[in-house]
């Protein structure tokens, strides 16, 4: 028997569950409803315990009773599309990217308002070579493949005879310059003809447990 579809949500209703999915990745726990009300400009917490309640009987969300911050996306709101699966692309240790096997790559599933629609990918960081950014060991970065990133954005770059980086680029005219996100690395600068840019980040998801 197959299951029953997810019934359509109001824009609002859009808007609640894009951001409690987000803020579920980003920061490992459910937003607060004070923090829900704070990030959409609603009026009172009233009217998101409202929408909450709407989205628990859509089969959209779940919650544990006992709980301030125990509120999930269930397994069907996923597969309906408010997450989307991409692909674990590999490792990042110590600033060297590692490219996972394509036939055995692991899936994550990531807040549609975080993966957009591009052509976006995963990579897991291990250790604290991209501290100096906030970005901790066991983070989730979300990367979209760009050959035309602005300056300022945080790129996988392609470097010629140093292999694949994550930096900060800045570009002006045909000189480029990649700032390291940790105190142990050099800025390096060379021209644009070197460097390739492969992707640049877009997100990152976090878990506390």
């Amino acid at each position: 028997m197959r299951p029953r579809r997810l019934p359509r949500l109001t824009d609002r209703q859009k808007r609640v569950v894009a951001y409690i999915g987000t803020f579920l990745s980003s920061e490992g726990r459910a937003p607060t409803l004070t923090e829900i009300r704070d990030h959409l400009g609603l009026s009172a917490v009233s009217t998101v315990h409202e929408h909450i309640e709407n989205l628990i009987i859509k089969g959209y969300l779940t919650r544990d009773w006992n709980g301030r911050r125990s509120i999930e996306l269930t397994r069907r709101a996923i597969a309906r599309g408010a997450a989307r699966v991409v692909s674990l692309a590999g490792s990042l240790k110590n600033g060297g990217l590692t490219i996972a096997d394509e036939r055995c790559r692991d899936e994550v599933a990531v807040p549609r308002a975080l993966a957009g629609a591009g052509n976006v990918t995963a990579i897991r960081v291990i250790g604290d070579s991209l501290v100096g950014e906030g970005i901790c060991d066991g983070d989730t970065l979300i990367i979209e493949q760009t050959s035309a990133p602005r300056s300022g954005a945080m790129v996988l770059v392609k470097v010629r005879r140093r292999g694949v980086l994550i930096r900060r680029f800045f570009r002006s005219g045909e000189s480029v310059r990649l700032v390291a996100p940790n105190k142990r690395g050099r800025p390096i600068k060379t021209r644009a003809a070197e460097v390739d840019i492969v992707s640049v980040v877009v997100g990152l998801q976090r878990q506390y447990r």
